[in-house]
């Protein structure tokens, strides 16, 4: 089934049939192939956290510019409505950063 298709499963079964050398070479380089997908899974993490950044400032950028274009009365709502959203926003980040926080204290 699963575990026959299973690189690493099927090095260590055929491991037992194997001389030493060739055995260890395959399991060096199982594990070289391993450390290249944590490398890959690195630089996407990376990728995504810049377009993330990328995004949030286009997004700013056009929220400030639509923001300018409104009257003063208008402008004065659009103040007050994101200072109002902003309150559960921050003690939802506020909670998350303390519970973070709390379980980096317990496990480390």
């Amino acid at each position: 089934p699963v575990l026959d298709e299973d690189p690493g499963y099927r090095l260590l079964e055929e491991g037992a049939d194997s001389d030493e050398e060739e055995f260890a070479a395959r399991t060096r380089n199982f594990v070289k192939q391993f450390s290249e997908v944590n490398k890959t899974i690195g630089n996407l993490q990376s990728l995504v956290a810049v377009l993330l950044v990328v995004a949030s400032v286009l997004a700013l950028s056009l929220l400030a510019v639509a923001y300018e274009q409104l009257v003063p009365q208008h402008q004065e709502q659009a103040r007050t409505v994101a200072l109002l959203a902003s309150i559960p926003i921050v003690a939802c980040l506020f909670t998350w950063f303390h519970i973070w926080m709390a379980i980096q204290m317990m496990f480390r």
